[in-house]
């Protein structure tokens, strides 16, 4: 987005159209500010928890953890025990 930005105001300096320029230019400096703002927010939870558990997180695909991706093949270790699977026993 920020290299299509910086090609629109080239073109916008070109052809003298300073208005459009202008915009042009609010906008790459907020997708640079919500950049950095994301960044922020990423070294305090990777400070707040830890290294392992941000990285934890984000391979599980969200921070809770409560959801999983799905590799095309792999199996699919949240589901249920089948049927022709043998139960554990609890000997008591």
């Amino acid at each position: 987005m920020v290299k299509n930005l910086r090609a629109a105001i080239a073109l916008c300096e070109k052809e003298d159209d300073h208005v459009s320029r202008e915009l042009l230019e609010k906008m790459l400096d907020d997708t640079a500010e919500d950049h950095a703002h994301w960044l922020e927010q990423r070294l305090g939870l990777i400070k707040l928890g830890g290294l392992q558990n941000y990285l934890q997180s984000q391979m599980a695909g969200s921070p809770g953890g409560s959801r999983r991706r799905q590799v095309d093949g792999a199996p699919d270790l949240g589901q249920k025990r089948r049927s022709n699977q043998s139960p554990s026993i609890a000997f008591s």
